[in-house]
């Protein structure tokens, strides 16, 4: 009910940018979906908006919009060529040719190519596809839904909140444009480019408001349990093996630029919660006891109570990790390839690396 406080944490639901590889995140949602009863805020850039955004529209379903998105991506897959046997050749040649798909026909329901544009594709066919998906999310809605993108003209990341906006198509199209393959987004008069350029795990936005005081209805004492969706697989290279070539540079410069770079607000987040848990010790120690100590340890004492006291006050926040590792022919299909067969793959593995996440 609005104003009766939480006695447990509030959940918030981060997801990231990568193509095809936010077929990942539908597999993870299709498990957390069921731990959300009180999801506050779920937030996305780039492919990570969208799916965000399918899923705040569709999450007062019984299912709480597992479905829908299901559904979606099936809708953005793409059938190939069948490859027939088990020879790793073989199933070399229909990731090839996945990739090869989108990159000449591109994807009817996100972008195709264009002859003569300030961009190979365009996404108008992104933005149809969002407007039927997810339409304006509505200003005050719940959940709270966030998308974030980069603004050119002051080279500034931007997030999005219904909390002090309608969250249109085009809020959610500006998130996903991707440079060089994809044009800026206007918006009244400014241009955008995909939020990921900036951070591809939007956790600083949604940490900033809720510490900001915006909790809407709950009580925030309770705090927040986040759930991170990594879908860049982070790989750690042992240093005498041979540097990237070939296809492997530009799947390595993916891992590079679009990974999870924020651990450090994790750490923080840890920090605040050891800083409470002093507080409290030390506000717990009897008078008595107090009076008896030296004036020295007493005048300690009272110092770190106000030193911690402005840290007791922020939201207390729990990160979970969900990391994604690499598939088969991860080189060659990356965040293009959306066959039918690893857009599947992709949904199974998130719903079992989120099933040993919440074990």
């Amino acid at each position: 009910m609005p104003g009766s406080p939480r006695d447990k944490p509030g959940t918030i639901l981060i997801l990231q940018g990568g193509g095809a590889l936010g077929a990942y995140e539908c597999g993870v949602y299709k498990v957390l979906a069921e731990r959300l009863d009180d999801l506050s805020i779920i937030a996305g850039t780039s492919i990570g908006a969208i799916n965000a955004g399918v899923i705040a529209r569709n999450f007062g379903d019984p299912d709480r919009g597992v479905a829908a998105l299901e559904a979606f991506w099936h809708d953005l897959a793409f059938p190939v060529l069948p490859v027939w046997g088990s020879n790793p050749w073989m199933k070399l040649w229909g990731s090839v040719q996945a990739v090869a798909t989108s990159l000449t026909i591109g994807n009817p329901s996100l972008f195709q190519p264009v002859l003569f544009g300030e961009a190979p594709y365009s996404t108008d066919a992104m933005h149809a596809t969002v407007a039927s998906a997810v339409g304006t999310y509505t200003k005050g809605s719940t959940p709270r839904l966030i998308v974030t993108a980069v603004e050119l003209e002051q080279s500034r990341p931007v997030a999005f909140d219904s909390a002090e906006c309608h969250i249109t198509p085009d809020h959610i199209v500006a998130s996903g444009s991707l440079p060089p393959g994809f044009p800026p987004h206007v918006i009244d008069g400014l241009h955008y480019w995909d939020g990921g350029l900036w951070s591809n795990t939007p956790l600083p936005d949604e940490l900033a408001a809720v510490r900001g005081g915006s909790h809407g209805d709950a009580d925030p004492a309770a705090g927040y349990q986040v759930y991170v969706v990594d879908v860049f697989p982070q790989q750690f290279v042992p240093p005498d093996d041979p540097l990237p070539t070939s296809t492997e540079v530009q799947a390595r410069m993916g891992q590079i630029i679009y990974q999870d770079k924020t651990r450090s607000d994790a750490s923080g987040s840890r920090w605040v919660t050891w800083c409470r848990e002093l507080y409290d010790m030390l506000e717990a120690i009897p008078p008595a006891v107090t009076s008896a100590l030296e004036a020295p340890l007493r005048s300690r004492r009272e110092q770190l109570l106000t030193d911690v006291a402005a840290v007791k006050s922020r939201v207390p926040v729990t990160v979970t990790r969900i990391q994604r590792m690499s598939l088969p022919y991860e080189q060659i299909s990356s965040g293009v390839d959306f066959s039918v067969g690893r857009i599947e793959a992709l949904i199974e593995q998130g719903e079992q690396d989120a099933r040993r996440a919440v074990a």
